[in-house]
């Protein structure tokens, strides 16, 4: 299968699962957004799919894990440092593992997120950067936890408007 073929799918994916949670908690989002590598068409890579699920009220940030739980969604305890402070659910949909983020809806590190995934998405030396990254994670060149830092390195530099990390 090739990369676009992968995004494809991933997508189509992507918008069926976010309809299941819209369809039980839609009083509750303000908005929804793929993020991540299968969010990236050029990326050619297979991943879990990311959603940023951004809620309107403090309280849905406590409350809807729980309703979410109620309906089959595993709560991720392991989450990486940057999203210490979300909630994130898991099922899975469609043969991929499908991670919901819950963040507060004036969040300001949405927009550092949503400004990461359309930079990489425009900047082919940002998609091959993150193609390497990824690839000497899936051939076990690095351990989970290397990998998270290096990605945490990576979308730190795009933020401060450098020219990325060189993966080694």
């Amino acid at each position: 299968m090739n990369g676009t073929t992968l995004y494809k799918k991933a997508s189509q994916s992507y918008v069926r699962a976010t309809l299941e949670v819209l369809n039980y908690f839609k009083t509750d989002v303000m908005e929804v957004h793929h993020i991540g590598s299968t969010s990236l068409e050029m990326m050619d890579m297979p991943g879990d799919i990311d959603v940023l699920v951004l809620v309107k009220y403090e309280r849905s940030q406590t409350e809807l894990p729980e309703e979410m739980a109620e309906q089959g969604y595993e709560l991720v305890e392991d989450t990486i440092p940057y999203y210490d402070s979300e909630t994130v659910l898991r099922c899975s949909f469609e043969g991929y593992t499908v991670n919901f983020i819950l963040m507060k809806y004036d969040s300001a590190r949405k927009a550092d997120i949503l400004y990461c995934r359309d930079c990489i998405n425009e900047n082919e030396k940002y998609t091959l950067q993150l193609q390497k990254l990824k690839k000497e994670f899936l051939d076990a060149n690095l351990s989970h936890a290397e990998y998270q830092d290096k990605k945490a390195e990576f979308f730190l530099s795009i933020t401060e408007g450098s020219e990325g990390v060189e993966v080694v």
